[in-house]
């Protein structure tokens, strides 16, 4: 039986770090003829962008000039048709498939005025992007945006959503009432090798000269709470924090707050082993309000004492995380896990359990029966 074509365009580089438009490109191009595209971002070096492509798939990018993002030129409605036009040249006719999948409002507005009304639109919705402070603090991009959420609301067959802060958001915004699925993000078990790579054994050489590490994973950026971990810091002289990933604001100076860069992810889970706990210390806002975090799945896996900010999504791992609302409760439960007081709430088996029953082949299964 013939295989039925996916067209999946996605807004995230295909060789940026592995987030969940790659898991779920990787699980459909199992069980359909599936052709990847990705947006490429013009800042971004050409040495930077090489695919770490596999034989059997099909992945390819296409790029659009930002003219909006510049005043003098995000008014002249002359350059977005020249986008139309030079985005129809890059992609395939979208008649020869199937399905087209896109991972954003702003993939939908690449092709909305070519996607002919028969074939099926799915919509993986996975961050509430309008809250993103380049598109929030840009009067033109928020509108468009605005108003291409609301057509892909009227437009698409199938929705998914990350969460279901995100679900309910996405709906009352736009006033479209309509069926939503949600597929939470997950964790790939890792293979924990004592291997590392030339990188991660330099961060390693590091790690193992600090004392008492709370170590965060992730991206740096204006939503991560500093000032609940410098109190913490001030709070307990005995502790460090170790951050590990991209960074896009400046990190405050502490003698014990250190950002040891960014590492593969084949590296990050023998890191880990090598800490007293692990935070996700994150300022509660609309943004973070939406995200169900991968980064909990992967601590918890680790089986290690976790310290997260409190809100709905991360509600739901209680049983094997620390909560807090303010600073002064994320100090005491790090004095707690350093005096032994907080351990894990669990035992390891029952961690290891919890990852294994929220990976993203089990999720992808969701989506399967969705689209069938």
């Amino acid at each position: 039986m013939e295989q039925k074509k996916i067209l999946y365009i996605m807004h995230v580089p295909w060789a940026w770090i592995k987030q969940r438009p790659h898991f779920f490109a990787e699980s459909l191009n199992k069980d359909f003829d599936l052709k990847v595209f990705f947006k490429r971002p013009l800042k971004v070096t050409k040495k930077n962008l090489i695919n770490q492509k596999s034989d059997n798939m099909s992945i390819s990018s296409f790029f659009i000039f930002p003219f909006q993002r510049v005043p003098i030129l995000k008014n002249i409605k002359f350059l977005n048709r020249f986008n139309d036009i030079i985005v129809k040249y890059q992609l395939p006719s979208l008649k020869e498939f199937d399905y087209i999948w896109v991972t954003s409002w702003s993939m939908y507005s690449v092709i909305h005025k070519i996607l002919p009304s028969n074939i099926k639109l799915i919509y993986d919705c996975m961050d509430d992007e309008l809250e993103f402070p380049h598109i929030k603090d840009n009067h033109k991009i928020l509108k468009e945006a605005f108003l291409m959420e609301k057509k892909i609301m009227s437009r698409a067959d199938v929705i998914f959503c990350s969460s279901e802060y995100l679900k309910n958001k996405i709906i009352n915004r736009s006033g479209i009432k309509r069926e939503i699925t949600v597929v939470n993000n997950a964790i790939a078990i890792p293979t924990i090798s004592s291997v590392l790579t030339n990188n991660g054994q330099q961060v390693y050489d590091q790690l193992i000269k600090i004392d008492n590490v709370f170590m965060y994973v992730g991206a740096i950026s204006s939503w991560f709470d500093f000032e609940s971990v410098i109190y913490a810091l001030e709070k307990n002289p005995l502790i460090n924090f170790v951050l590990l990933g991209p960074k896009d604001v400046s990190i405050p100076i502490h003698s014990r707050l250190h950002h040891l860069g960014t590492v593969d992810r084949v590296d990050i889970f023998k890191l880990m082993e090598n800490v007293r706990g692990l935070v996700m210390p994150f300022k509660l806002n609309e943004l973070i309000k939406s995200v169900n975090p991968v980064k909990l799945y992967e601590y918890i896996y680790m089986s290690k004492p976790i310290i997260s900010t409190r809100y709905l999504e991360t509600e739901q791992f209680s049983d094997y995380i620390y909560l807090y609302n303010d600073k002064e409760e994320f100090s005491n439960r790090i004095t707690g896990v350093l005096n032994g007081e907080f351990t894990i709430k669990r035992n390891s088996i029952d961690y290891k359990d919890f990852a294994l029953e929220n990976t993203w082949d089990l999720r992808y299964e969701t989506i399967l029966k969705e689209i069938k």
